[in-house]
């Protein structure tokens, strides 16, 4: 199970280890070795074939492709010379090595694939995550014991039990700290997502509804013949707080889970949509720099309104984009209740936070925009755009109860600007 190979330190002893790169290959015996809070490393001893950009690795019948996430490659010879190439994140690793060589190789996530010869015609999967699992989840998760297919014991603790037309999920604590999310699909259809864009989508869900970029320590699914794990360091997430695309009260149910993986998931321009918003909220929370906030909650709505209507930005024709129109007519599309009210109230608030960026001043007297008067208003206008943002994305997911999230949007978000 993923539980125990995340969870727990693995070695593994690779009697032919082959890097294949774009020109050429290296060849010999290796270790790998996982710890759960360092990540992955691997020795290998490389005979040179030719060529130095490997791609992948394939260990024995099984293969590891490296992720983007790669934190550091070292490279050392036998003798006492040394080479150490620091690769930053979202950038794929280009390795050099020596004829004969020694290769360490460390990354913070990996994906792992054995050929089972197992087909399931049913997509199925488990995510793992460190942490407290929510605490507004609406039911009891069953756990039952069989021995000889008779059941011997049964367990309800906190979790999410979701099973319609052949969609399932399963959200239960397995250990302190530490709980899963298993799903189901029912069979896969041409048109329908593959398994492994599906567990992404589930992860993307997950983290819009509890707006916190939380990532998986592991995950594992059958793709075709393969059996798929991803293992992952810990990594530190980043919650939107104060800007939240939702109401952190709101209670989760197994429906809207589905129905935003089915969003995430998809590559329809709705899907885009909100897979890049989400995407952006977070970029702008890592930022410590406020004015860097409200510059990318603020063109996020720009960037929405060109994508869903494709009026790319053109400087020679200048196809401008009539923001208080679009945002009138994406709330009729898509049935966000108080049309008039949202539209009205996220375009005033869009017009000052695009003002304050295109005309910035550090000035902390009355009318300046670090005055705290100024800041007050400011903070209010992108939580409105970014509550917006999740009105938004509920509704393109097909979720209509979208009464409470606009009432809170219009009624409970009041500044100095609403006066």
């Amino acid at each position: 199970m993923v539980v125990d190979w995340v969870l727990t330190d693995q070695k593994w002893k690779y009697e032919a280890v082959q890097v294949d790169c774009g020109d050429g290959t290296y060849r010999g015996p290796g270790l790998g070795q996982w710890n759960p809070e360092k990540g992955y490393c691997l020795d290998m001893f490389a005979t040179l074939v030719r060529g130095n950009a490997p791609k992948s690795i394939s260990m024995d019948r099984s293969t590891l492709i490296l992720q983007e996430r790669a934190s550091s490659i070292r490279l050392r010879e036998a003798g006492p010379s040394r080479g150490v190439l620091f690769v930053r994140e979202q950038v794929r690793p280009s390795l050099g090595l020596v004829a004969n060589g020694h290769l360490e190789l460390r990354t913070n996530s990996v994906t792992h694939w054995t050929r089972n010869g197992i087909r399931l015609s049913h997509p199925s999967g488990t995510i793992l995550f460190r942490g407290q699992q929510p605490a507004l989840l609406p039911q009891g998760a069953k756990t039952v014991t069989c021995i000889d297919e008779r059941q011997v014991y049964e367990r309800t603790s906190g979790g999410l039990d979701y099973d319609k037309d052949g969609v399932s999920f399963c959200i239960r604590s397995i250990r302190d700290n530490t709980y899963q999310i298993d799903w189901g699909l029912p069979e896969r259809t041409s048109h329908g997502p593959s398994a492994g864009v599906w567990a992404s989508g589930v992860i993307q869900a997950w983290q819009f509804l509890l707006s916190a970029s939380v990532f998986p320590i592991g995950s594992e699914f059958q793709r075709d013949d393969r059996r798929v794990t991803v293992y992952a360091a810990p990594d530190k997430p980043v919650a939107l707080r104060r800007i939240a695309l939702l109401d952190q009260a709101r209670q989760i149910s197994g429906n809207e889970l589905y129905l935003l993986s089915r969003l995430f998931a998809g590559r329809s321009v709705e899907s885009i949509i909100a897979q890049k918003l989400l995407a952006q909220c977070f970029d702008a929370v890592r930022n410590t720099n406020w004015q860097a906030v409200m510059f990318l909650i603020g063109t996020a709505l720009e960037a929405v309104l060109r994508t869903k209507y494709a009026i790319p930005y053109d400087p020679k024709r200048h196809r401008t984009v009539r923001i208080r129109e679009c945002i009138q007519s994406v709330c009729v599309e898509y049935v966000i209740p108080r049309i008039s009210e949202v539209s009205n109230k996220v375009w005033r608030a869009y017009k000052r936070v695009r003002h304050r960026s295109a005309h910035p001043d550090w000035v902390s007297s009355f009318g300046g925009a670090v005055c705290s008067a100024r800041e007050l208003e400011a903070l209010h206008d992108v939580c409105t755009l970014t509550r917006f943002y999740g009105c938004l994305i509920l509704a393109m997911a097909g979720i209509s109860e979208l009464d409470e999230e606009v009432a809170i949007l219009v009624d409970g978000l009041r500044g100095p600007g609403d006066a």
